[in-house]
């Protein structure tokens, strides 16, 4: 049980290290969208900016254009995120309209991947 707990709080604490390099170093290329009357929901709903989510449980459904933070129990991603994640849960589920651009920084007891994801690092 110990051995467990100073893996976890060397694992926070090495996020918590590498925050300030890591938010500022993915490049991220902004896709060109095309303006119309009415723009669809997702593109209503899309989020331009890093996201930080701690909750017992999180739905990501919406389009991200940045990098996602994540502490929870569940955290289930059915969306596209251009950007790193890193997550902290019990159980993580990438759907199959998961897609994420970047990387993945995992720490979970379960990972469930149906979608897309470039690379993973995950313990």
């Amino acid at each position: 049980m110990k051995k467990t707990n100073k893996i976890f709080i060397s694992f926070l604490i090495f996020l918590i290290a590498l925050f300030p390099i890591i938010s500022f170093s993915a490049d991220v290329q902004n896709d060109i969208m095309l303006i119309t009357e009415e723009p669809n929901q997702s593109e209503v709903n899309q989020k331009n900016s890093d996201v930080y989510l701690i909750d017992e449980t999180v739905t990501i459904d919406y389009p991200i254009n940045g990098n996602v933070y994540v502490i929870a129990d569940s955290v289930t991603i059915n969306s596209q995120i251009i950007g790193n994640v890193f997550i902290m849960a019990k159980n993580i589920t990438i759907d199959t309209e998961g897609y994420i651009y970047y990387d993945l920084f995992a720490l979970a007891n379960n990972i469930n991947i149906n979608g897309t994801i470039y690379d993973i690092y995950a313990c």
